[in-house]
């Protein structure tokens, strides 16, 4: 269980010994007689358990200080540690009053929640935000500096960089690197509408250029009043760290939840959590995700729903294309294949939701949603106020639209190429038929150059895969319109699911990677990054509030100077504009990046984008590297 932000405030507020006061009162009102409420009395009695557990953890926390208190022979350090210790003999028992108790408050609940449940993403979300009213206050009193707050973020940067979790060989595939998925949001709105950037804000920024590790995953919530000052800073520090922070855009989240029945005070305070999936915290349950790669779906559609690679049947039988005659028949298959595969991904979340509900729970998770502890109800048992979850992650979007454009051109309209032909060029990943393969590249055309012919299909394909998700819901439950929010994201889900996809009319050969989120294809987007922007922002991400991922990779000068800052900051305004969700960069060449991959002990600190995380690069897969340096790189804001 994982990919959720918790009611820091709410908790932080509380502290675990009046959460268990609250447990027990319930436990004290429960009728045993009704046998709805042997159920709920399981659950409050775990939860007493977690919150003694947390209380114990902070005590022991305090023992370890003042033992290394007592044989510190240096004055400053030996202070420090008893700090320490009277910090955590508070914390997280009871509630935090100062601004250092806070953080160690979020640190404890951050640290707690990873040992509970081996998940990732778990994010302290708008950290700016409820730590604010901590640090005015011992800013006001004099017992804080801006320095000393400095000095704690960066404290607090480091530690969610110390933890690590271990894949099996399969996962690592499609989460490349140890990312934990930290999100942690600045700026943005407030529940009142204004914009809620402050001096944390700034600080967060500072800690980011200070301290510089791959956690945690840094956004900036973007809105039509956000100070240019703030902006600027953010690029400042995308530049100079390359792949940190990543970009959120308020005018387009905030009205897709409203409109998915979230109050509109809850939506403007929305958290990204993970790469960048939306909840509102404290009230949302960890989603769900199941991947679908539209680009093998397609390849099923061009072969009678069997397996190119291998020939086995994978999905319906949807008709041989030699007999299809329009690029409408080519549709109509894709469709009965994405609608049969969104069918068995229902039944994946569906059974995964049950698995967790019935072996997995998760008390002291449950103990800091809103929700739980009243209902009595576990989060996985839909204890929680709202839930959704991302039943579709696409991978492939730009391979379907760069097909299907590639398709209807050369094949139905202006018949370069016969659909037999085709096929066995496919069919034999291109040998013999470079010719064909060069053909598909460069006379059709391709999405992320703002061209309708292919950004349409696109468009189409996205909407579908879009319109099969909503026939299912959330089996948790839930009190908002649409329960699946979908994903338009692939980790690096994208090199994973390449391998066992054929060659495709696009031109990519059999193995090849897909294109990673709703990027274009790697070195496809010709036209520079005004254009590629555009053709990103024909889609409608506002179905997308499950996350979405569109990378962009800049050569470092053209980022140099403070008028290129100011450029760039205006490239990312006009996008959002457009109806753009999210963009990340990284600053770098690709000739740094191959000097990294063949001399990686010169290059151990280079740090870049993945997806929707940060990572180093020297420890990525061969595969992974590769798909980073084929991304297009701009020379120019």
């Amino acid at each position: 269980v994982g990919h959720i932000s918790q009611d820091h405030a709410g908790v932080m507020a509380k502290g675990f010994g009046r959460i268990k006061e609250e447990v027990l009162w319930h436990l004290r009102t429960l009728d045993l007689a009704d046998p709805k409420n042997l159920e709920k009395e399981a659950f409050l009695r775990s939860v007493v358990i977690t919150s003694d557990a947390a209380i114990t953890f902070g005590r022991r926390y305090a023992e370890e200080a003042r033992r290394l208190a007592g044989r510190e022979p240096d004055p400053g350090r030996r202070e420090e540690l008893l700090r320490v210790a009277d910090i955590c003999t508070r914390v997280p028992e009871h509630p935090a009053s100062r601004f250092h108790e806070a953080v160690q408050f979020v640190w404890f609940i951050e640290l707690i929640t990873q040992m509970e449940t081996n998940g990732v993403s778990i994010s302290p979300g708008r950290l700016d935000q409820y730590l604010y009213p901590y640090y005015k206050k011992d800013i006001n009193q004099g017992v804080l500096t801006r320095d000393q707050a400095l000095d704690i973020i960066e404290c607090f940067w480091i530690k969610l960089s110390e933890m690590v979790i271990l894949y099996d060989k399969i996962t690592a595939s499609f989460i490349a690197n140890f990312s934990m998925g930290e999100h942690i949001n600045l700026g943005g709105l407030t529940p009142e509408g204004k914009d809620a950037t402050n001096e944390l804000s700034y600080l967060c920024l500072q800690a980011q250029m200070d301290v510089g590790l791959m956690q945690p995953n840094l956004s900036v919530r973007v809105h039509k009043n956000s100070p240019e000052k703030f902006l600027v800073e953010a690029a400042r520090v995308v530049r100079e760290k390359n792949a940190i922070p990543q970009f959120l855009n308020d005018d387009l989240f905030v009205p897709a939840m409203v409109e998915r029945g979230v109050p509109l005070g809850e939506a403007r305070d929305y958290a990204g959590v993970g790469c960048d999936e939306m909840c509102i915290a404290g009230k949302t349950g960890g989603d769900l995700f199941v991947y679908i790669s539209m680009a093998k779906v397609l390849e099923l559609a061009l072969n009678n729903g069997r397996w190119r690679l291998c020939g086995g049947r994978m999905g319906p039988a949807t008709g041989d294309p030699r007999d299809f005659g329009s690029i409408d028949q080519v549709w109509e298959a894709f469709g009965r294949q994405l609608e049969y595969f969104t069918r068995q991904g229902a039944v994946v979340m569906n059974t995964e939701a049950l698995v967790h509900r019935e072996v997995m729970p998760v008390p002291f998770l449950s103990s800091t949603l809103q929700g739980c502890v009243p209902r009595g109800r576990d989060m996985t048992a839909g204890g929680a106020d709202y839930y959704w979850t991302s039943l579709i992650a696409i991978a492939g979007m730009s391979n379907v639209g760069d097909s299907i454009a590639a398709l209807d051109r050369l094949v139905f309209q202006e018949q370069r190429i016969s659909m037999d032909e085709l096929l066995l060029a496919l069919d034999r990943n291109f040998e013999g038929a470079e010719h064909i393969r060069q053909m598909l590249i460069n006379k059709a055309p391709k999405f992320g150059n703002d061209d309708d012919a292919v950004d349409g299909p696109t468009v189409r394909a996205v909407n579908l895969a879009y319109a099969e998700s909503q026939k299912y819901r959330d089996p948790r439950g839930g009190v908002l319109k649409k329960s699946i929010w979908p994903a338009y994201l692939t980790v690096t889900a994208h090199v994973q699911f390449g391998q066992s996809v054929g060659a495709l009319p696009d031109g990519k050969p059999a193995g090849a990677p897909l294109n990673d989120g709703i990027s274009p294809s790697q070195g496809r987007d010709r036209s520079g990054p005004t254009a590629a922007m555009s053709s990103v922002a024909k889609l409608d991400q506002s179905q997308s509030v499950g996350g979405m991922i569109f990378n962009m990779k800049f050569s470092p000068g053209s980022l140099a100077g403070e008028d290129n800052l100011a450029r760039f900051v205006s490239l990312i305004r006009t996008y959002f504009d457009q109806g753009g969700g999210q963009v990340q960069f990284n600053v770098t060449s690709s000739k740094t990046l191959k000097e990294a991959q063949e001399l990686p002990e010169k290059h151990q600190n280079l740090m870049v984008r993945v997806v929707g995380y940060a990572a180093l690069f020297v420890e990525l897969s061969r595969a992974v590297q590769d798909d980073l340096i084929t991304r297009t790189q701009y020379t120019e804001v």
